[in-house]
């Protein structure tokens, strides 16, 4: 600094200010810092980030990647920006020069800049160019080459077993082997007793790298490397095949180019292809495939062998050994690494210094070549047989071998007794056995007896334990050390040669080479050997089949672990069982892998299963620990319905388990891809026998065979747990589009009133609101919910739900809907007029549906109990509708919600809350520009749109072209606009994706234990809230240092930013280095965000821990460089790290968390025990050195006080959190036991269906009778689809209870059968039906209809051939129509029968009716749809008409035949050619009143409009077009008399006149009412009008319009024929000419 800090006065002593001091290659720069706000400005400009010009140049993108660098103003001249931390030392500096971008980096007096590569194109050979950085020296001109970017791999040397330690991973465990083959010799490496080439085809042997997942291309080009190890061979001469060549490489040593290299290779290879067809991305989601994983990174042979040689493939690297050389494998990387430049990291260590630029410490890093090799041999080698172990033990003696020295006179220390105080327990159970509720109460039970075995619990006796001195300890480690060093030399001993010519071969290299795992993998019981009883002690002397398993992964196990083990293997039940068991004791890591060793026996299938997010995690640590010394082999199978199922795959799946079985191996399966494989066979009987007999085939081997084991058995067998196959034709949903029309009616009518609410009650009602977005509801006290629920129903009944008018209702009809909407329990009376009103009518399915959202409680549900994004939102790579989630921001991969109304409800909510992207605002106007009538909808948008601008307010003004305008205007004003989101939802969303299926195939949790007669299943878990744990854990968390509780509120009462909480933390005294998100309250920002953000928060934190959206743990640091956290330097120090879980990751993660860390801990609603306990027990050593903070979200924290009765100034704590858990437990259990009931009643009809198809295990698979089969498929089917009335009508009181009791009392569901009934009685009335709103169903499509889905339109389907029929022809001639009929094969029939086909064909129309329009077969007749499938998006338009002048018919034509007959017309003076289109919008021009445009022969062309002057038929024409306005009043009138409707409300309250609350009228009182004309119609015809203009509209809404007023029972005033276009005829000269009605 030139000169100190000054404080001016006329900047009122706030901003100090200094100048830094200038040199020769530093300027000068003025700092200003603001006392009060903290803002630090250099030159003028705040710290920040580097512009986007700057990033996207490929020169930083080479160096830094995606890294986001913190930069202030450059004091380097002609430089802009320089970083506010070095890398390795150096600052950079960034800056533009004539256009381009300049990096250099200084480091004392040395400055460098980057040399951008495509300087050297062409210059250098394309590997220097592309695989280093290069940098100038600006003060020498030296261009240094350095490598680009290089992996780490780090090993130790484990003394134990004398081998190298490393990662587990794959890629980690074949580049070892391929280093120990590189630097193979002939003389064993010391630290393993083999030679480089025995130790590496001992671990390419390892069943660890036997996987069943596609093989990344790293580790395929490594496996080509390793095979390239293998000389190749040919024939010699190549004429003849009696002699053979080998091609040596001249550069390895011999001892590396051993003939199993290539042959291991391919065998890794070949495992992996096996299932590869199981693996296909577009099949199964969420596997890993070739190309998905981190880039594998080159680097060049040393720089002498580079500047010698071209590089070849098949060449070995940097880390070959010369002949000569000797030593271990770490001294020959050391020489090799002492030779390398520094490679360049971005944001790393980028710019070492030279001193740096050897091998850093504590790590081998090496790098490997591409190689582009076929895994082959040309020529198998000559077999040879040398001496092994095997045969050692069979002419050899073991000496007498030493006993295990004891531990002596160990120095007792007493230890503090160690006392438990439950008192804080057993008030929390007490409050729960007191409680009213009495499900409650009988879990408060469950409790107590929890509690009392728990103060009996004292494993270890730690209150008279003594324990040995740390002395007497170092030394019986040391005694202990010696004795297994001399055991194994006189084991080696006595393998040893024992005659002088074995000694010549021991010489040579040519004796079996005995280490410690050589002698302990023939105690494995899969290796097949069987030493005599001599060898069998003195092997069990050094280690035991358990024994393998510690040794191997370095591990003690426990005595409360093995007696667990050993229950799981053999269950004293002799049935199936759930254990529980301690987090944080080694359920995963420990027993499981103890467990599968044990059951892998060979006589049956060892399976573990495991939930999705676990698999990778499982999957890795089984084939680490029983992959090595126990050789087992870890299979998975993935199996959907979508795998391309033929004979092969099915062969090749019973040969993969048959082989896991007889090998000893582990099967590790999903649940859903058990069921999967289940209901694949079941499906199969309907469509190919064939493979239905193979599928149940190894289904039924499998169950009679497998062995299983369910981790986290409470998650496996959740009543979520139910995989479904939907059966049969697609179809749209009943009720549409009101069935969403009125849900988005309801929601906007909540966001009106939300504001009101919480204005009027703030202490039971939190509101976020943003501008024209649906507010955020958080109900803080139920009444406020009743309130808004009365609201509602208000504005039905003053009709401000549009869909529902009341017009014709009575006013005892009205109050009695009001009731049926609000009241779930209505009265006789109200019954009795509800059922006689709207029976019939059209509002019937509406009030349904109102009763459903509002009775039933679906709009609660999905407000109240169901949080955006943590438990569902939109997956667009699936479909558009809502999906559930199984964590903040995890998707479901299949899942879908079972109940319709809850899905549109959460897809609704879901678009409001998200907002419409860029492509959904461009879709929908595009549509919009279409739309008959946009003006009037683009109106409604604008309403909403404040900030929109006045010239984009009509829709004139819009030019979807303009980009700028686009992105800058009309997308951000339009994205949360809930007019516009209704209007895509309406015309995109819900018509193509809110259909349903009519029957379903299903399985659940259920299905998963073993049937009697089967082996027993065994599971167990953490936790298990359905028996309530015992409460270890718990005590735990009591504990006073974890009692920290804080709520996490601004000065507003609201929750704070996910900012504001990170930066909370981060001052927190402890400091908090994990953030557990069991609440799920960061659901604004990524995992990798949110680690970014808490990095920006606390500066002196090297890096941050996430886990990736693939389940991998990242790590990211300063500098925003990303890796694998077992691929970086801080997987063993995460004391330098913050962790981030997220709630997907807070069950069954487990990290080496430092002691004397303190963790933060989030709450949310509806948090239970199990999930609490879980997440906290991510910190495994509470009570121990980890701590807790909770940190609690208003809505939670009011929760807790009203529970507590406790007022806001009132301190609450962990207890009070505890007890809180517990209670949403019971409600939530409580919420779901209905349909675990309803899912076990299913489970057992299905149990007793298979039963009698398939019979015993010995009874299966081909004496399938066909008859059998077929009543078999028709039974197993569940309906899909419910009809409004199944779902919401007037429940009879009758029940459903003895709907099962065809189920066989004999058969094994009897007992449950019994036990269900008993659940069932003690459960309300109504909660069996209800219990579908909260049903998630994995569900599963066919692959063909998924197909269709996805590309969102139907398969193309054959097309009829156009015939123009002779009676067709006859009637142009005649006038006369001679055939019509209604049978099909009639050339002429009535229009409407035209529907017969459709889903309106349900619906009551008079067969009287509109008889004289006529339809010819050529008309009709459009594409060939499948049989039992509507026709409803095959109806053809009206367009062309021909009338008579001797009959009143009119028949209409397609257009083929209006071409065939227009010359014809033209002639005739019988028939006029109409050109007819139903007017569909306020503002067309009428054309559909047969006098638009006329083609006739007639010499007076106005006969036809004199024949129609008194007739109806231009009325039935537009009826069956699909017209949707009327021309006038009169029309209206005329149209409610032909069709039986009162036109004129004032009759309805008359007693002796029954008007429907539609507006119909029937006979008797339309004799009363001397109606005008006959009418043809005894029931109301506008539910069929109502879906057959539907049908037209192609599922559009058309409620604006009269004929949608009319189908809803909605009076037409005058004025609604205010601003129709006037009429039109062409006159003489084709002109237009406009006639009729005005404003």
């Amino acid at each position: 600094m030139e000169h100190g800090w000054s404080f001016p006065e006329a900047w009122g002593k706030r901003w100090g200010t200094v100048t830094t001091a200038q040199s020769a290659s530093i300027l000068s720069q003025a700092i200003h810092y603001d006392l009060l706000t903290g803002e630090l400005l250099v030159d003028g400009r705040p710290l920040g980030r580097l512009p986007n010009e700057y990033t996207k140049e490929p020169v930083y993108c080479r160096l830094f990647g995606e890294c986001v660098l913190q930069v202030s103003t450059s004091d380097m001249k002609g430089m802009e920006y320089m970083t506010t931390r070095k890398f390795s030392g150096h600052q950079v500096h960034f800056g533009i020069i004539e256009g381009n971008l300049v990096i250099r980096a200084r480091l004392g007096d040395s400055t460098l800049e980057a040399i951008p590569h495509k300087v050297f194109v062409g210059d250098l050979p394309a590997r220097f160019v592309n695989t280093f950085v290069h940098w100038l020296d600006i003060s020498t001109g030296v261009v240094e080459f350095r490598p680009g970017e290089f992996q780490v791999f780090r090993y130790h040397l484990d003394y134990v077993l004398r081998k190298l330690r490393g990662p587990s991973d794959l890629l980690s465990t074949l580049y070892k082997a391929y280093l120990h083959g590189l630097t193979s010799f002939v003389i064993a490496d010391p630290p393993t007793g083999r030679t480089g080439t025995g130790e590496a085809l001992s671990t390419l042997r390892e069943m660890a790298l036997r996987t069943c997942r596609p093989l990344e291309a790293d580790v395929v080009s490594l496996l080509e490397q390793i095979s390239a190890l293998t000389p190749s061979r040919k024939f010699y001469p190549s004429h003849k095949r009696s002699m053979q060549q080998v091609l040596w490489d001249g550069v390895l040593s011999s001892a590396a180019q051993h003939e199993d290299f290539c042959k291991e290779a391919l065998a890794i290879k070949t495992s992996a292809d096996r299932c590869s067809l199981l693996y296909d991305t577009s099949l199964i989601r969420g596997y890993p495939t070739v190309g998905q994983a981190m880039p594998f990174f080159t680097a060049s042979r040393p720089d002498e062998q580079t500047a010698k040689q071209p590089y070849r493939n098949g060449e070995i690297g940097s880390s070959a050994r010369s002949r000569e050389t000797t030593g271990s494998v770490a001294e020959a990387s050391q020489r090799s690494m002492a030779n390398k430049q520094s490679a360049l990291l971005p944001g790393s260590t980028p710019f070492a210094s030279k001193r740096d630029r050897g091998m850093r410490t504590g790590c081998l890093v090496f790098t490997l070549p591409k190689f582009r090799l076929n895994l082959k041999v040309v020529l198998p080698p000559t077999p040879s047989k040398l001496v092994d172990i095997a045969d050692l033990l069979f002419t050899s003696k073991p000496q007498k071998l030493d006993d295990v020295p004891a531990l002596r006179s160990p120095v007792p220390t007493v230890l503090e007794e160690h006392r438990r105080d439950v008192s804080k327990l057993e008030a929390i159970v007490s409050h729960f056995v007191d409680h009213h509720n009495s499900f409650q109460k009988q879990q408060g039970r469950v409790l107590q007896d929890s509690m009392r075995a728990f103060k009996c619990y004292s494993p270890e006796q730690l209150s008279a334990a003594t324990h040995p001195s740390l002395d007497a300890l170092e030394h019986h480690q040391q005694e202990l050390n010696k004795h297994v060093e001399d055991t194994f030399n006189s084991l080696t001993q006595s393998l040893g040669p024992n005659k002088p010519h074995l000694v010549i071969l021991q010489e040579a290299g040519l004796w079996p080479q005995i280490t410690p795992q050589s002698l302990l993998e023939i105690l494995a019981a899969k290796s097949g050997h069987r030493p005599n009883e001599l060898w069998k002690r003195a092997l069990l002397h050094y280690g035991e089949n358990w024994l393998l398993l510690e040794l191997e992964n370095n591990f003690t196990i426990r005595a409360i672990q093995a007696r667990v083990a050993l229950e799981m293997i053999s269950p004293s039940s002799s049935d199936n069982t759930v254990l529980q068991f301690n987090m944080g004791e080694g359920k995963s890591s420990v027993i499981i892998p103890m467990v599968a060793a044990g059951l892998a026996n060979g006589k049956q299938l060892a399976r573990v299963i495991v939930l999705k997010p676990l698999l990778r995690q499982t999957q890795d640590l089984l084939a680490q620990r029983l992959g090595g010394l126990l050789n087992r082999r870890i299979y998975h199978t993935p199996f959907s319905r979508k795998t391309p199922l033929t004979t092969v795959v099915v062969q090749r799946l019973q040969a993969i388990f048959e082989e896991c079985k007889s090998q000893r191996g582990v099967l590790l399966a999903l649940p859903e891809h058990l069921q999967s494989f289940r209901l694949l066979g079941r499906e199969r009987l309907s469509c190919n026998i064939q493979h239905a007999r193979q599928l149940l085939g190894v289904q039924q081997w499998l169950t009679s065979c497998c062995r299983d084991i369910l981790d986290e058995s409470d998650e496996i067998l959740d009543t979520r747990c139910q995989l479904i196959y939907t059966v049969g034709a697609l179809r749209t949903i009943e009720g549409q589009p009101d069935r969403w029309v009125v849900s988005q009616a309801v929601l906007s009518r909540v966001s009106v009133h939300a504001g009101v609410l919480q204005r009027d009650h703030p202490d039971e009602l939190e509101l976020d609101q943003r501008d024209s977005a649906f507010p955020t509801l958080r109900f803080l006290k139920h009444s406020a919910a009743r309130k808004l629920l009365n609201l509602i129903v208000k504005d039905i009944a003053d009709g401000y739900i549009a869909n529902l008018p009341l017009d014709y209702y009575s006013a005892a009809v009205r109050n009695a809907t009001l009731r049926f909407i609000k009241d779930r329990k209505v009265s006789k009376g109200d019954q009795r007029l509800t059922i006689n009103a709207l029976g019939e009518g059209p509002q019937y399915k509406i009030v349904l549906l109102l009763r459903g959202l509002i009775a039933y409680d679906l709009l609660l549900f999905t407000l109240q109990k169901k949080r955006w994004l943590v438990e569902y939102g939109l997956d667009p790579s699936r479909c558009m509708m809502a999906v559930p989630y199984r964590a903040k921001g995890v998707p479901s991969t299949n899942s879908e919600f079972g109940h319709p109304d809850v899905a549109i409800l959460l897809t609704c909510l879901s678009y409001y809350y998200s907002g419409l992207t860029h492509v959904h605002v461009r879709q929908s106007l595009h549509i919009l520009l279409k739309d008959p009538n946009a003006s009037d909808e683009y109106a409604r948008w604008c309403e909403a749109s404040t900030e929109l601008p006045t010239w984009l307010r009509s829709l004139n003004g819009i030019v979807l072209d303009d980009e700028n305008t686009f992105n800058a205007c009309l997308v951000p004003c339009l994205r949360d606009n809930q007019a516009a989101i209704n209007y895509y939802l309406s015309q995109v969303v819900f018509p193509r994706e809110a259909k349903e299926f009519v029957k379903k195939l299903s399985a659940s949790g259920w299905d998963l234990p073993a049937a009697t007669g089967c082996p027993v299943t065994t599971g167990f878990s953490g936790t298990n809230d359905n028996r309530f744990l015992l409460p270890l854990s718990i005590h735990h968390l009591l504990r006073n240092e974890n009692s920290k509780y804080a709520c996490t509120e601004d000065d507003d009462g609201k929750k704070i930013s996910i900012e504001s909480f990170l930066g909370l933390i981060s001052r927190h005294n402890p400091p908090i280095r994990v953030l557990i998100d069991v609440g799920a309250q960061v659901l604004e920002m990524t995992n990798r965000e949110v680690a970014q953000e808490w990095l920006r928060h606390a500066p002196d934190t090297k890096a941050a821990v996430f886990f990736s959206d693939n389940d991998e743990k990242m790590v990211i640091d300063q500098t925003g460089y990303l890796s694998l956290l077992s691929k970086s330097s801080y997987q063993d120090c995460l004391r330098d790290c913050v962790v981030y879980l997220d709630e997907v990751h807070t069950r069954g993660i487990d990290l080496k968390i430092s002691t004397g860390t303190q963790a933060a801990v989030t709450l949310g609603p509806r948090l239970t025990k199990d999930r609490l306990v879980q997440a906290c027990m991510r910190m495994r050593k509470l009570g121990a050195g980890h701590t807790l903070a909770f940190f609690v979200p208003p809505d939670v924290n009011r929760s807790i006080l009203d529970m507590t009765g406790r007022n806001i100034t009132q301190q609450l704590n962990f207890t009070d959190v505890v007890r809180w858990c517990i209670e949403q437990t019971c409600l939530v259990t409580e919420s779901v036991m209905p349909l675990w009931t309803m899912q076990g009643f299913a489970f057992c009809e299905r149990d007793r269906l298979c039963g009698s198809l398939l019979g015993g295990p010995g009874d299966l698979v081909g004496n399938l009778a066909e008859g059998k089969v077929r009543q078999f498929w028709t039974d197993i089917q569940e309906p899909e689809g419910c009809t409004l009335r199944e779902l919401y009508d007037l429940e009879d009181g009758s029940g459903k209870d003895d709907d099962d009791d065809d189920v066989a009392e004999e058969s094994d569901a009897g007992s449950m059968l019994a036990k269900l009934r008993e659940a069932r009685k003690a459960m309300v009335a109504t909660a069996m039906k209800d219990c579908t709103m909260n049903e998630e169903q994995e569900r599963e499509v066919a692959h063909e209809i998924q197909r269709e889905r996805q590309i969102q339109r139907p398969p193309p389907a054959p097309h009829y051939a156009h015939v123009l029929r002779p009676q067709v022809v006859d009637f142009v001639t005649s006038g006369i129509t001679y055939s019509k009929g209604s049978k099909d094969s009639c050339p002429i029939q009535p229009a409407f029968k035209n529907f017969r086909k459709t889903s309106a064909a349900e619906y009551y129309w008079s067969n009287t009716a509109c008889t004289n329009v006529l339809v010819t077969r050529d008309f009709l007749n459009t594409v060939q749809v499948t049989s039992g499938s509507p026709s409803d998006d095959f109806l053809r338009p009206v367009r062309w008409v021909l009338t008579s002048t001797r009959t009143d018919d009119v028949l209409l034509i397609s257009p083929y035949e209006a071409n065939e007959l227009i010359k014809q017309v033209r002639k005739s003076d019988k028939v006029t050619l109409h050109v007819f289109l139903p007017r569909t919008t306020k503002t067309m021009v009428a054309m559909d009143d047969l006098l638009f445009y006329n083609v006739t022969g007639q010499v007076n062309e106005h006969t036809t409009t004199e024949i129609f002057k008194d007739s109806h038929v231009p009325l039935h024409l537009r009826l069956f077009a699909g017209s949707l306005f009327l021309g006038e009043q009169r029309q209206y009138q005329e149209l409610g008399n032909f069709l039986g409707i009162l036109t004129n409300p004032q009759h309805q309250d008359d007693s002796r006149v029954r008007v429907a609350t539609d507006g119909f009228v029937d006979a008797a009182s339309r004799q009363i009412l001397s109606w005008p004309i006959a009418c043809p119609f005894e029931r109301s015809p506008l539910p069929f009008l109502k879906t057959m203009l539907s049908l037209r509209m192609h599922n559009q809404s058309f409620m604006h319009t009269h004929m949608g007023s009319l189908v809803n029972g909605r009076a037409i005033q005058e004025d609604a024929f205010r601003g129709l276009n006037q009429q039109a005829a062409v006159d003489e000269d084709g002109e237009i000419e406009t006639k009729g009605v005005s404003d």
